[in-house]
């Protein structure tokens, strides 16, 4: 079951599969803002280099690894939007949401950006979604 779809399940699941992907990869975990910008500036060099093992593996992405991986994503736009995890169910899936300066409400779906990066590419460069959304704030 694809657990990013799964309204029932509590949002500390992102977390906790976050700190499982720092302590397996032996990264540093992010704690100021500044490290989780970083963190996501990365992570369309990480979907490469995941994207070239499944390749020579000849093996398609799964929910688990969208979940893996799509957990840290979140964890670093939630900190650097100050967001929050909900379910919605307009999308099917968990996003993260937040305030805009115009009181807006919007919703971040970090787990569709990320299945969009590995099936096109640098077409959909996680990069580019976080500055774009960094644009609308601004």
């Amino acid at each position: 079951m694809d657990q990013t779809r799964n309204p029932e399940l509590s949002p500390e699941l992102f977390a906790q599969r976050t700190a499982q992907f720092f302590e397996t990869y032996q990264l540093p975990p992010f704690t100021t803002v500044e490290e989780a910008v970083n963190f996501v500036m990365v992570m369309d060099t990480l979907v490469d280099a995941i994207c070239e093992s499944m390749k020579q593996l000849e093996m398609s992405y799964t929910p688990e690894t969208i979940l893996i991986f799509g957990s840290p994503l979140g964890e670093a736009m939630r900190k650097i939007f100050q967001a929050v995890w909900i379910f919605s169910p307009a999308q099917d899936r968990w996003v993260l949401a937040f305030e805009t300066p115009k009181g807006e409400m919007m919703e971040l779906n970090v787990f569709n950006k990320l299945e969009k990066r590995i099936d096109n590419g640098m077409e959909d460069s996680i990069t580019y979604f976080l500055q774009g959304t960094l644009n609308v704030l601004l």
